[in-house]
């Protein structure tokens, strides 16, 4: 039901009444995180941050807007019509307000643009970071730089880029310097769910 690197569940395991099946176990939803439950756009049991948290991007090519990174939609098909675009190739950025400066960037997930073929490198030397500001001044200090990708890009269907984090900070900002940005899908995860002051002592059991 809920994984994470390392972790999962049977089909058919339920927690107790007041606990939900976290990434750690059965937390006890009036305990577990406080106020970031009630005011964070992460989803309590997979720790994804969804399409309720708001995005924007250094431009928009084509009517390809920051959204379109997070409609679910994009790693279906990876094709340009399902990405956003920047329109403009230098210093590219797409940004994701997680409403919490406390929020924990555990993993980023990111599909890349599949066809036009001519289009699948540009993804090659992409930066994360994660701020506590939105001030553009803030994504290119090294102290605020979680993830630098070295390598090829996976452009297949269904085979994301997974790029660990593990900074808290309100904004996740990820950066081309010298080429256009698509981004065809984009999870962030926080999976820390059962830190501060969670209650997992509830036992999880298998139903029949």
């Amino acid at each position: 039901m809920v994984s994470a690197p390392g972790l999962s569940w049977p089909d058919n395991c339920t927690c107790l009444s007041g606990y939900f099946l976290g990434v750690t176990g059965c937390e006890d939803v009036n305990e577990c995180r406080g106020s970031e439950l009630a005011h964070s756009c992460r989803d309590p049991v997979t720790g994804r941050f969804d399409q309720t948290c708001a995005s924007t991007q250094s431009s928009t090519s084509s009517g390809l807007v920051s959204t379109f990174a997070l409609d679910k939609l994009g790693k279906a098909g990876t094709t340009y019509g399902q990405c956003s675009a920047t329109n403009n190739p230098s210093n590219s950025w797409w940004r994701i307000d997680l409403q919490d400066s406390a929020s924990l960037v555990s993993q980023v997930r990111i599909w890349n643009l599949n066809t036009p073929t001519t289009a699948r490198d540009r993804l090659l030397g992409f930066q994360i970071a994660v701020t506590s500001t939105s001030d553009t001044a803030t994504y290119r200090n090294v102290e605020n730089i979680c993830y630098t990708h070295t390598g090829g890009v996976a452009t297949s269907t269904n085979t994301p880029i997974l790029a660990p984090c593990n900074k808290r900070g309100r904004y996740v900002w990820i950066y081309l310097p010298a080429n256009y940005l698509n981004l065809c899908e984009v999870e962030i995860y926080d999976f820390s769910l059962g830190e501060n002051n969670c209650d997992a002592s509830a036992t999880c059991t298998n139903t029949p």
